[in-house]
């Protein structure tokens, strides 16, 4: 089905750069079939670049939460499907695809910024064979985000991808990039770069895939402006980096903290010890500027670990793990947060999940809280119970290992038994 494409390959481990990220602003994405390719490579997948014209409707109203729409011949054999999965914030689709500036060749959405906060959109893409609705698989795929800037003075811009195997930035890249165990992110600044333009490297995020056939992408935006901003993105399917591609580091698969009268309780889960040497515990007072306050070292056949922060830390602070590989390279666990302050209760996930759902929960008093999870029929899929303490409160739930993709309810109940508060989250 894919001729010239034979692959036989090892992937070297390169430096992470110490990246944070804080996931917002409006993008230019580009996407490309390339092959996850570092310089041991014996063979190359050769996968032309795709070309993405003349969506058509296929199902949903347009420019809505739903909607499917069709490109078609994006490459030999193989069309691909776009589903807007959620419109966050304020965030809305002006055009799926405008192409009076930028490059013909790429999706170019219009999309709309909201005002005053976080916004954003979820797109779900999919392959499928031409002419019918069957998924396929692409040996290999790069997805290229470019121009992720600002508008010079009150909003920024950020992409999220579901996990790829690889990332590139140019060496001097403007961009917050950082990987926490299920997606890759890249933030940029309030500095604008004009127009389209694939010459400014220092704003581009190149994201690797192999064997893919459905990515989770979304695209967003800060703002501090009073109003809406539409900004004018591109998809472009094409690779821009060939080289100096950094691999994503053994994932931390849980990493949860908790209010003791010790200190801190924080303990971690990783997939895979292997090549890892020590891991690092760094506190902040605001998410930004990190301390290191304590060292853990890999043990072969540990997968669980746990640190005490007895410093005595108060108000508000954030913890991040740095896993530090014998090699030396590093990678970075999502950033959880601990306070005492308590107030009104307040519930926090993220909408877009793969198995595992952070959750920082602010209580005002020491209680017991069960998380109860249904599908799209109403059908209870798991519950759990945490017992909180007053203050933020940074836990995980995990998902049932044969979940599907789709949209999910999750019910929320006090000690009384009495409903909270409901989610709604989106699966990959």
């Amino acid at each position: 089905m894919y001729p010239n494409c034979t692959y036989d390959f090892k992937i070297r481990i390169v430096s992470w750069r110490d990246w944070i990220s804080r996931i917002t602003g409006l993008t230019c994405i580009i996407l490309a079939a390339s092959m996850l390719m570092p310089s041991a490579a014996t063979a190359q997948c050769h996968y032309p670049s795709m070309t993405f014209v003349s969506p058509k409707l296929m199902s949903g109203t347009a420019r809505q939460v739903g909607a499917v729409y069709k490109f078609s011949n994006v490459t030999t054999g193989v069309d691909a499907t776009i589903q807007i999965m959620a419109l966050v914030g304020g965030a809305g689709l002006n055009d799926m695809d405008n192409t009076s500036q930028g490059y013909y060749d790429a999706w170019q959405p219009y999309v709309t910024a909201g005002a005053s906060g976080t916004s954003y959109l979820d797109w779900k893409i999919v392959f499928k064979k031409a002419g019918t609705n069957t998924d396929t698989i692409l040996p290999c795929l790069s997805i290229t985000a470019i121009d992720i800037d600002g508008d010079g003075s009150k909003l920024k811009e950020f992409i999220v991808a579901s996990t790829p195997g690889a990332y590139a930035v140019d060496p001097n890249t403007l961009l917050n990039v950082s990987f926490d165990g299920v997606n890759s992110h890249a933030i940029g600044t309030v500095l604008t770069v004009p127009n389209i333009d694939t010459n400014a490297t220092k704003y581009m995020f190149q994201m690797n895939f192999t064997n893919v056939g459905t990515i989770i992408y979304r695209n967003g935006s800060i703002s501090t402006k009073t109003s809406s901003d539409v900004r004018h993105t591109c998809i472009y399917f094409k690779s821009f980096f060939e080289s100096g591609l950094i691999t994503l580091p053994v994932q931390i698969t849980s990493f949860t903290g908790k209010m003791v009268s010790e200190g801190v309780n924080l303990n971690w889960v990783v997939s895979n010890e292997q090549d890892i040497q020590h891991f690092a515990v760094q506190r902040s007072p605001d998410g930004s500027n990190w301390e290191n306050v304590g060292k853990t070292e890999a043990e072969e056949g540990v997968r669980s670990y746990h640190y005490m922060d007895k410093s005595g830390a108060t108000g508000k602070a954030y913890y991040r793990l740095v896993q530090v590989a014998t090699g030396g390279s590093v990678g970075f666990s999502r950033i959880i947060a601990m306070n005492q302050p308590g107030g009104l209760l307040s519930i926090n996930m993220p909408t877009l999940v793969s198995r595992q759902i952070p959750i920082n929960l602010d209580a005002p008093a020491a209680e017991n809280y069960q998380f109860a999870v249904y599908n799209g029929q109403g059908v209870l899929l798991t519950r759990k119970t945490f017992a909180v303490q007053t203050g933020l409160n940074s836990l995980q739930l995990d998902l049932p290992a044969s979940r599907a993709a789709g949209i999910y309810m999750i019910a929320i109940r006090n000690g009384k038994g009495e409903i909270v508060e409901r989610k709604r989250i989106l699966v990959q």
